[in-house]
């Protein structure tokens, strides 16, 4: 992980498992919309408490007929 981190000759991520900072606010922005919903009992979403982030990436998630990779 270290390497991923602060190595300038990392390997591309191409599960796009890493988290950018969008991910990282939608991932705070759950749990405050979340204990805001218990709070008051009523529905809170996310585009309620913050508009214009972006969607994080995703990587392409396979059909149902595609294979799946072992490696």
């Amino acid at each position: 992980m270290l390497q991923d981190i602060f190595s300038p000759s990392a390997e591309p991520d191409k599960y796009l498992r890493r988290a950018d900072q969008r991910a990282g606010a939608y991932s705070i922005l759950t749990g405050i919309a979340a204990n805001q919903s218990m709070a008051t009992g009523q529905l809170v979403t996310i585009d309620s408490l913050a508009q214009d982030i972006g969607r994080p990436d995703y990587p392409p998630m396979p059909s149902r007929q595609d294979p799946l990779p072992l490696a």
